[in-house]
């Protein structure tokens, strides 16, 4: 029996929110006296904010696979050298567990694992491009794609239950495989926010009279900015002293400028870009909405409701495990935003009530979604794959 497990966990990116956080936590924190643990990283979208500082400030320095991207298209001659160089790095390291995240990152690292003779694969689905993203025909070679990958994989991990639900129903592997492992995320500064109200409205030079009603992530489709921009307009024409304020970057920006423009919103809405005091920014809000379409399990809502703040969400994939309905926000029905502004309105209207489900949501998610928890249950499930590896080798 080895002195320490080693660990090689594999994502497609280190983007700003979503899986980021959780690979760099699972190879910060592990416990040093069992495991070794090593991140293998790929290229950022040009769209999207960079968290390798986030990782290098917790002594992460991952290895950097040029090849390695997270759009999942073919890309024949990139993926070969991608599976190549995983490959080359594996058989390097000879770890006994190889830990991957994100569509294009368990796709291309658990071929190079299998080949590299890897004992036990493990994949996390921090949500799932089932629907919502491409066609008929790219949907179904996905899903059929990751049935023949759960055949080589020892345990496919769900940040939600609903999300584990789905997979079963999908028929990705058998229900015995998936098991659900909530995420989890450093939460302590956006628990302790009260000293930064105040501040983001400062810097926008807001006065104390305004209402500001925020959505964070990327932006792209399936996030659903639009139904975002719709409620807001409609917003606007009951209540004059609201902002709004769009925070994240992608593909979608020039277009959503746009539309705010059609929408006379400009004046109101405030695109800033992706930033790294979130919990400054959330301190001010007083309204946190999610339009998304398909959704594993939110970050910004765990965040949001850490910073005792009302949320008004979409009722997809894990969300409604983190929104009770009228207890800590609202849910509503995808691509509605009609919908969307009418719980907002009711929130900005009923202040008080609203800071009360604000309160419930932080009894909600605080310390269930603490990190030390999440890389608690990992360590559990490493040893206990690995003792059943090791007890059947000898």
């Amino acid at each position: 029996m080895p002195e320490k497990i080693k660990v090689i966990s594999i994502i497609g990116r280190l983007s700003i929110g979503g899986a980021s956080p959780q690979v760099v936590f699972i190879t910060q924190y592990l416990n040093k006296d069992l495991f070794e643990a090593k991140l293998i990283v790929g290229q950022k979208n040009i769209y999207e904010g960079d968290m390798l500082y986030y990782a290098k400030e917790r002594g992460v320095s991952p290895i950097i696979i040029p090849y390695l991207h997270n759009e999942f298209k073919l890309d024949v001659v990139n993926d070969v050298k991608a599976i190549y160089d995983i490959y080359r790095i594996i058989k390097k390291e000879k770890p006994y567990i190889v830990h991957t995240h994100t569509a294009k990152a368990g796709f291309l690292g658990r071929i190079a694992a299998r080949l590299a003779g890897v004992p036990i694969i493990i994949h996390t689905f921090h949500g799932h491009l089932f629907h919502s993203y491409f066609n008929r025909i790219k949907t179904n070679i996905l899903i059929w794609g990751e049935r023949i990958l759960g055949l080589i994989t020892n345990k496919i991990i769900t940040v939600s239950k609903s999300l584990r639900k789905e997979l079963i129903e999908y028929k990705i592997a058998p229900r015995d495989k998936i098991i659900s492992i909530s995420l989890g995320l450093e939460l302590e500064e956006f628990i302790k926010n009260e000293n930064n109200k105040g501040v983001l409205k400062k810097e926008l030079g807001l006065s104390d009279d305004n209402l500001i009603v925020g959505i964070v992530g990327r932006l792209a489709p399936i996030k659903g900015h639009k139904y975002f921009i719709e409620a807001a307009s409609i917003v606007k024409k009951s209540i004059k002293n609201v902002k709004f304020l769009i925070v994240g970057d992608g593909e979608l920006r020039e277009e959503l400028i746009d539309q705010a423009k059609r929408c006379q919103l400009l004046d109101n809405m405030l695109f800033l870009g992706w930033r790294n005091d979130l919990a400054i920014i959330y301190s001010d809000m007083d309204v946190v909405v999610l339009s998304s379409l398909n959704e594993g399990l939110s970050v910004s809502i765990i965040e949001a409701l850490s910073s005792a703040k009302p949320v008004v969400a979409t009722a997809v994939g894990g969300v409604p495990e983190l929104i009770v309905d009228g207890e800590t926000g609202f849910l509503v029905e995808p691509r509605d935003g009609k919908a969307l502004a009418e719980k907002i309105l009711w929130l900005l209207k009923n202040r008080e009530e609203a800071k009360k489900m604000g309160r419930r949501g932080r009894e909600l998610v605080y310390p269930k979604y603490d990190c030390h928890k999440m890389v608690n249950n990992m360590e559990n499930l490493y040893v206990s794959l690995f003792d059943s590896l090791y007890k059947k080798s000898n």
